[in-house]
């Protein structure tokens, strides 16, 4: 449409041009007939040509503005499909960190001992971080194994992936974190959403090698114990966040509020010649918690089918299992101001939870079935009596009888 607006334009400029020298000829001559006639010509085909260009115009700019109108509706579709004001935000940079084959060995301060061997392939890592500070975190492990390398150990290998029975689920990373962080708000880092999934494994423990490793990752840190500064963790199952999702203010919000807050009382309450040096041991206070804090908005690990084998501190222990058939249990946490060992901790205790769950019920259902097979055996009259008798006496009535 707009080259054929073009080729009007085009003649009509020329037809104007041909007017115009035409013209000057005829006024020197202005009995020539034949110039009168095509002078009139030439006015009709201008004539003609300017209201197709006309009509064209008006064509061309019906379309152009149901072209724009089209655009801004697909615009406005996607904002509300993206009503997130994190997807607005302009990305900042992008990191990506892949290989195909690694071994890292765990070892102690000195290098020398070897702790643990890991065996990891199909490694993936990206990180997107946006210029408000926010980000998006993928971690994709293909297939790992953890293998023990403390002395007497009993398990060798302690951690490893279960078969899979289709090729579907053979190429599903073993390991997959998911994490969406918002921008920090007063200096505490807030995940808003964290997941990890992960596919069934065959999991060989011992406590030594829990608690060595433990202590690699959380170095200082009482590794059975949630720590002082922070919240004590919850032994419910499932949280309750109807009520906290409910609120209208926002979680930004409520930590600036909780900031500001406890600024203002602390010049409420203190003298003005101590006012400055508690405030500067409180930001001290508040910057070493906010490092080791993170406020998660939602956590989720799915349950997943584990073969657990563990073995305790002792020789013989309550909690000793082998290749014991477990269900790793489902856990949901909203809003939790917590570090990761806090994280690892609750984890932890949830799965202590329902393993001891699982073995009871496990049992308790061995038990019964047994109990079921063996009253299915009929019991005679004479059985019946020396149960009840016993065995001495049951001749002595054979005698008596024959007497």
């Amino acid at each position: 449409m707009q080259s054929n607006l073009r080729n009007v334009v085009a003649r009509t400029r020329t037809a104007e041009r041909e007017l115009f020298f035409q013209q000057k000829v005829y006024d020197e001559t202005p009995e020539n007939e034949r110039l009168r006639l095509e002078n009139e010509d030439l006015r009709r085909e201008i004539v003609a040509l300017k209201n197709s260009q006309f009509i064209m115009i008006d064509d061309l700019a019906m379309v152009i503005s149901c072209y724009k109108e089209k655009e801004v509706e697909q615009l406005m579709e996607e904002r509300q499909q993206h009503s997130n004001e994190e997807e607005f935000q302009v990305v900042a940079r992008r990191f990506e960190v892949c290989f195909e084959e690694c071994v890292w060995k765990l070892t102690e301060l000195d290098g020398q001992i070897i702790l643990s061997e890991m065996q990891i392939r199909d490694f993936l890592y990206t990180r997107t971080a946006r210029i408000n500070n926010s980000g998006d975190h993928l971690l994709e492990i293909g297939t790992v194994k953890v293998i023990n390398r403390l002395p007497d150990a009993k398990y060798l290998e302690t951690l490893a992936r279960l078969p899979q029975p289709t090729e579907s689920t053979k190429k599903q990373p073993s390991i997959r974190v998911i994490c969406r962080d918002l921008a920090p708000v007063g200096g505490i880092s807030v995940k808003e959403h964290f997941e990890v999934n992960v596919v069934p494994m065959n999991a060989q423990i011992t406590y030594k090698f829990f608690d060595k490793m433990m202590s690699f990752f959380f170095p200082g840190k009482n590794v059975h114990e949630p720590s002082k500064d922070t919240p004590a963790i919850e032994s419910g199952s499932q949280d309750d966040a109807s009520s906290q999702a409910s609120s209208s203010i926002s979680l930004a919000k409520r930590f600036r509020g909780a900031v500001n807050g406890s600024f203002r009382k602390t010049s409420e309450q203190l003298p003005t010649k101590v006012v400055g040096l508690s405030m500067l041991s409180d930001i001290d206070k508040m910057r070493e918690r906010a490092e080791k804090n993170i406020m998660f908005v939602y956590i989720k690990i799915p349950e997943v089918p584990f073969i657990v084998s563990y073995k305790g501190n002792k020789e013989k222990n309550i909690e000793d299992v082998d290749r014991f058939q477990m269900v790793f249990p489902l856990c949901e946490y909203h809003y939790r101001n917590w570090t990761w060992l806090d994280l690892a901790l609750a984890v932890k205790q949830r799965c202590r939870r329902v393993l001891l769950h699982q073995f009871m019920k496990q049992k308790f259902l061995r038990n019964k079935i047994g109990s079921e097979l063996t009253n299915v055996e009929p019991i005679d009259e004479e059985q019946k009596k020396r149960i009840v008798l016993g065995t001495a006496i049951m001749p002595e009535k054979k005698k008596s009888k024959k007497n």
